[in-house]
């Protein structure tokens, strides 16, 4: 169990610190490409002792196109990874496909299948994660209510489709071992 666990956290580093500069490029570029004015302030009995500053006017744009772009950079790695799976599972019956997709692809996406299905829950587990960071930004106002609606939906179309594979993926196995038995 605990092997199992390292593997699952070691996955997970990625996404992390993915996740943590896409928010940090995703404030510079906004606030670079909209020329904002901002700072940075010290709260040494806090979570975060250095927070980045803007004026009241500007958190609500600032906090909606960083968010944006830490959902886009999130949900392209999380369907990626998806395509991987979608690959894989294709491009074992046809071996057309298969030469193909070694020619294409420099990562090997046609490892074990459960190792591309975890890595992929774990990209999907942190899509819902940043999906709900925007919905508590959201609530609070900080963010437009069109970015909750288009995550919630891009989340969950994401999730339909990792779950219809592994599914599939599931069934495929157990036909195997019906088989076999």
């Amino acid at each position: 169990m605990i092997r199992g666990l390292v593997k699952f956290l070691d996955l997970a580093l990625l996404p992390f610190a993915i996740t943590i500069l896409a928010k940090v490029l995703g404030l510079y570029i906004v606030l670079n490409w909209l020329d904002i004015d901002w700072g940075i302030a010290e709260f040494p009995n806090s979570v975060f002792s250095v927070t980045p500053l803007v004026y009241g006017r500007d958190v609500f744009v600032v906090a909606t196109y960083s968010n944006l772009i830490l959902f886009f950079v999130v949900f392209l790695f999380a369907a990626i990874n998806i395509l991987g799976i979608t690959l894989r599972s294709k491009s074992i019956s046809d071996p057309v496909r298969f030469r193909q997709i070694l020619g294409l692809i420099p990562e090997n996406w046609l490892q074990k299948g459960y190792f591309l299905h975890t890595r992929s829950f774990v990209w999907v587990l942190y899509l819902w994660l940043v999906t709900v960071y925007i919905i508590i930004d959201s609530m609070f106002g900080r963010t437009h209510s069109w970015l909750l609606v288009v995550s919630s939906i891009l989340s969950a179309a994401v999730t339909i489709v990792f779950l219809v594979h592994a599914n599939h993926e599931f069934e495929t196995i157990s036909k195997k071992v019906d088989m076999l038995s």
